[in-house]
Formats: C-alpha cells, structure tokens, sequence
C-alpha cells in the first residue's frame, strides 16, 4: 500500500531531486516522485509530519494537508 503526499512549489526536475533528498535524510521510502505529488511505501506519522514540513518549507516547498 501506497501513502500519497501532495507538495506545493514543484516546478522542475531539480525539485524533485531536493524533494526526494529531504524525503530520504527522514527516512522515508519514495515509490514514486512526479511533480507536487510523492508516493510512499509507508505512512508519515504524524510526529514526523512536522519536521518533514518544516525541512520541505527551507527548501521552499509546501507540504498540503
């Protein structure tokens, strides 16, 4: 099963790649990465929603709830 993220501001390639790298240093398993939208092999809990969030907003991305 897959768990779907939707990211605001992904507008290139080089986006994704910043994307999937911040994605990576939390650990999380990328399926997929197409632009403003990631699937996961897993779910983000909810304690690692936050930090996600706040390392996706300094690379300035969004992550939409």
């Amino acid at each position: 099963m897959t768990h779907r993220l939707i990211i605001r501001n992904m507008v290139c390639d080089r986006c994704r790649t910043a994307v999937q790298r911040v994605l990576e240093a939390h650990g999380l398993p990328v399926q997929r990465i197409e632009l403003g939208e990631v699937e996961l092999l897993r779910e983000v809990l909810d304690g690692e929603r936050e930090a996600l969030r706040v390392a996706l907003q300094a690379e300035g991305f969004d992550l939409v709830d």
